[in-house]
C-alpha cells in the first residue's frame, strides 16, 4: 500500500465510465454484438452492417420497430432499458438486452450517433452523443451521413420504420486498445464476427443480413457476408442457409429433437463429417453454452467410437491408403436447449456465454441419448464401451418393417412427473424413435453390401505391444547406451535383445529391446533428417496435372494465411475465387498422393486447422530438425513414419551379434532412443541383477 496520505475519494463518472465500458466492449466483434442483437430485439428483419478498420467505426442499419422521440432522449443513459421492470422478468425475458448497458458503454469508448424513426411518428429523429454532450433534434432528411463519419455511412430513407447507429473513433480514448486491434488480422475480426452472427440468430434465423467492409485501397465496399433467409420455410433450411453464408459449409443436416420434463432440446447435426470441431454448438435458452471440455471430449467419442467420423463413403472412394491418420474429422452439431434456469445464471460472462447450469447432469443425458439415436437411424453401431456406460436399453420393436424410414429423426422424451433424481434408466424408457428403421437392416455386413470397408492397419496398435505389458516403470535414457554400459547376450525367439544395462548405483538391469521398434526408431530420425535436410533446397516438385478442388470462404481464408508455411514444405498453390489449384507438392507427398485429390485437400486442411489451433507453429528454424519435426504436416509425418515401419527389421529376421551390436551403436544416436516412431517404448524391464 501507498505511504503517502490520500484520502478515499470517488471515482470521477468520466472515468469509471471508461473503465465499465471496456468490462462490456473491448473488441469490435463485442461491438457488432450489441448493435445487432439490438436490431433483432426490436424485431428486424432486414440489417446492414458496415465496418471500417481502418477508423474502427461502425455502421448498422435495420428495419425494426424505430425509436420514439421522447425514449430517444433515454438511449444510451446507463441501466435506461424497455425490456426489464423487475426481477423476476428473468424468468421469462427474451431478449438479448435487458441491463441498459450496452450503448452507454459504447457511447464513452466512441462518437455514437443515432437516427431512428417509429411508425406512429411522420419524421425521423436523431441523437448525436459526442464528448459527454447528447443532442436529441429532428432529422435533416437531405443530410447523406453523420458528421464526419465514413462516407460509406449514409443515413438515407428509414421507410416506415427503422434504425441506423453509427459508432465512429472507436477506442480513440484507448490507444493501447486501439493498436492492439489493428495488428489483429483481418481474418481473426471477421471470423469473430460471423460467430457473433451466428449465436444472435438462432432463435430467429429468418433475417436478411448484409455485411461490408470498407476497402480504402480499392475505394470499396467488400461484401463478406450476404444471406436472405426471410423467406425460409423451416428453421432447417434457415440454419442450412446460414452456415453456408458464414462458413461455405456444404453438408447435409438431419433435425433432432427431444423433450424431457420441462427440457427441450432441438437442433440440427451433419449426416458426414467435417475437418474441424470448431463448429460444435450449445445453445442453452438461445445463449451459448460452453459445456466441460470433458464432456465434449465425450460427445466427440460417441461419434468417432460409432464410426461415423471415418466416414467410409469417402473411405471407399479415396485409392490412397496410408496407416496411421493424416487427417482428422468432427460431427457437426447445433443444439438447442429451453429450460428453466436460476437467475444468477444469466450473468455469468459480459459476451453473454454461459458456462454452467443448475441442469447440466440432466441436459447431458439427453444429449447423449439424442446423438446416439441419430448414430443407430443411420446406422452405425454403438461400441460396446458406450453401452456399458450409459446402461442403454435396445430400442422398441418396430411397429411397421414395411414403412420407409423417415427423413427426420425426432427423438420424443415427455413426462409429467416432478422434476426429481434422474436416473438412467428413466430417461431409456422415455425416449421412443420415430424412424422406421428394421433391426436387421441395422447389421454392419448389410450396410455396404457392395463396397466392402477396407481393412486399416493402425501401426501405433501393432507395435510394441507386447512391450507395453510391463507394469514396472522404467526410467532408461541414452547414458545406458554409452559404450560399456550394456552388454549384449542373445537374440530372444527372433523378436527381441537380451541385454544387461548398468545402473547410476552399479546395479545391473536385465532388459529386453524391441528389434522392430528400435531399427524403426533408427530409420524413422534418419528419414526426418533427410526431409528437413531438403527443406533448405525447395523441395517443391511441379505437378504435370494440378490438383484442384473447391473450398469454404473459410477455408479459403486459412490458405491465404498459411501459404508461407505450406511453401517451407514444397506445397505450391495458387487461390482463385472458390477454388485452390496445387502446383507443387514435395516427393514424399507427391509420391503418395498421386491423384487423389480428395485425401489431398483433406490432410492440407488438417494442416491449416492445426496452424489455426497453434497445434503447429507456423514459423520455424529449420536449421534444427528434431525442433522442426513436430510442427511438419501430419500427413508427411504418418507417411515418414509408415516408410521407417515397412523397411525396419521385422520379427522373425534372425540377428547375427555383429547386427545386434549395430543396431545398439545406431540407437544410441537417436533423440529417443527407447521410442517406437508412434511413441511407444521398446524397452521392457525384467529384473535387476545383484
Amino acid at each position: 500500500m501507498s505511504t503517502h496520505s490520500s484520502r478515499i475519494i470517488r471515482l470521477r463518472s468520466s472515468i469509471l465510465n471508461q473503465l465499465q465500458s471496456q468490462v462490456q466492449l473491448n473488441s469490435i466483434d463485442s461491438i457488432i454484438r450489441e448493435l445487432f442483437q439490438n436490431s433483432i430485439d426490436a424485431n428486424a428483419d432486414e440489417i446492414t452492417l458496415k465496418i471500417d478498420l481502418k477508423s474502427l467505426s461502425v455502421y448498422i442499419r435495420d428495419n425494426g420497430l424505430g425509436i420514439s422521440p421522447d425514449e430517444l432522449e433515454l438511449v444510451s443513459l446507463k441501466n435506461y432499458t424497455s425490456k426489464l421492470a423487475a426481477l423476476q422478468d428473468l424468468k421469462s425475458i427474451e431478449t438479448f438486452g435487458f441491463k441498459g448497458e450496452a450503448l452507454h458503454s459504447l457511447s464513452t469508448i466512441s462518437n455514437l450517433n443515432i437516427v431512428s424513426k417509429c411508425k406512429s411518428h411522420n419524421g425521423s429523429y436523431s441523437l448525436q452523443i459526442a464528448d459527454n454532450k447528447r443532442i436529441v433534434q429532428l432529422a435533416n432528411s437531405d443530410e447523406k451521413r453523420f458528421g464526419r463519419g465514413p462516407s460509406y455511412f449514409e443515413i438515407g430513407n428509414l421507410g416506415v420504420s427503422g434504425t441506423v447507429v453509427t459508432a465512429t473513433n472507436i477506442f480513440a480514448n484507448m490507444p493501447v486498445r486501439k493498436e492492439q486491434i489493428h495488428n489483429m488480422s483481418i481474418y481473426k475480426i471477421i471470423d469473430a464476427i460471423k460467430l457473433v452472427i451466428l449465436q444472435s440468430l438462432i432463435q430467429i434465423p429468418n433475417i436478411k443480413l448484409s455485411l461490408l467492409l470498407i476497402n480504402h485501397e480499392k475505394l470499396q465496399l467488400d461484401q463478406i457476408i450476404r444471406f436472405d433467409n426471410k423467406s425460409a420455410t423451416s428453421r432447417e433450411i434457415a440454419y442450412s442457409n446460414l452456415f453456408q453464408s458464414l462458413f461455405g459449409i456444404r453438408i447435409k443436416y438431419e433435425p433432432v429433437k427431444a423433450k424431457f420434463k420441462d427440457i427441450e432440446v432441438f437442433g440440427i447435426i451433419g449426416t458426414k463429417p467435417i475437418n474441424t470441431k470448431a463448429h460444435q454448438y450449445l445453445f442453452l435458452n438461445n445463449r451459448p453454452f460452453v459445456p466441460p471440455k470433458e464432456d465434449l471430449k465425450f460427445f466427440n467419442s460417441i461419434f468417432s467410437n460409432a464410426g461415423f467420423t471415418e466416414d467410409i463413403d469417402e473411405q471407399l472412394v479415396s485409392p490412397t491408403k496410408i496407416k496411421g491418420k493424416a487427417f482428422h474429422k468432427f460431427p457437426f452439431f447445433l443444439i438447442r436447449i429451453d429450460c428453466v434456469l436460476k437467475t444468477d445464471i444469466l450473468f455469468q460472462d459480459p459476451s453473454k456465454f454461459l458456462y454452467r447450469t443448475n441442469n447440466w447432469t440432466t441436459i447431458k443425458k439427453i444429449l447423449e441419448k439424442t446423438f446416439a439415436r441419430f448414430l443407430v437411424s443411420h446406422g452405425h453401431i454403438l461400441s460396446e464401451d458406450f453401452k456399458k456406460t450409459s446402461k442403454s436399453r435396445s430400442p422398441s420393436p418396430l411397429e411397421s418393417p414395411s414403412r420407409k424410414r423417415r427423413s427426420v429423426s425426432e427423438f420424443i422424451l415427455h413426462t409429467n412427473a416432478k422434476f426429481g433424481t434422474i436416473r438412467d434408466k428413466e430417461i431409456d424408457d422415455l425416449i421412443r424413435p420415430r424412424s422406421f428403421i428394421q433391426r436387421e437392416s441395422l447389421q454392419p455386413l448389410k450396410l455396404f453390401p457392395t463396397k466392402p470397408t477396407p481393412p486399416v492397419i493402425n501401426i501405433a496398435e501393432a507395435c510394441c505391444d507386447h512391450i507395453s505389458k510391463f507394469d514396472k516403470s522404467v526410467n532408461f535414457n541414452r547414458n545406458h547406451l554409452t559404450k560399456g554400459s550394456y552388454r549384449i547376450i542373445k537374440q530372444i525367439d527372433k523378436k527381441f535383445i537380451l541385454m544387461t544395462l548398468k545402473e547410476d548405483d552399479d546395479s545391473v538391469s536385465l532388459v529386453i529391446l524391441d528389434q522392430h521398434a528400435c531399427d524403426e526408431r533408427i530409420k524413422v530420425e534418419q528419414m526426418f533428417q533427410e526431409f528437413v535436410c531438403l527443406l533448405t533446397q525447395n523441395p517443391a516438385l511441379r505437378l504435370s496435372s494440378p490438383h484442384k478442388f473447391d473450398l469454404s470462404s473459410q477455408e479459403i481464408e486459412l490458405f491465404i494465411r498459411f501459404k508461407n508455411n505450406f511453401q517451407i514444405f514444397g506445397i505450391v498453390y495458387d487461390i482463385t475465387d472458390s477454388q485452390i489449384q496445387i502446383s507443387h507438392l514435395p516427393f514424399l507427398l507427391l509420391e503418395k498422393v498421386a491423384d487423389d485429390s480428395e485425401f489431398l485437400k483433406n490432410s492440407l486442411l488438417q494442416h491449416c486447422y492445426d496452424l489455426m489451433n497453434h497445434v503447429k507453429n507456423s514459423e520455424l528454424n529449420i536449421e534444427n530438425w528434431f525442433v522442426v519435426v513436430p510442427h511438419l504436416p501430419r500427413v508427411l509425418i504418418e507417411i515418414i513414419n509408415s516408410k521407417a515401419c515397412r523397411s525396419a527389421i521385422m520379427f522373425g529376421d534372425e540377428l547375427s551379434e555383429d547386427a545386434m551390436a549395430e543396431i545398439l551403436e545406431k540407437l544410441s544416436t537417436c533423440k529417443l532412443p527407447f521410442q517406437c516412431a508412434h511413441g511407444r517404448p521398446s524397452i521392457a524391464p525384467l529384473t535387476t541383477l545383484v
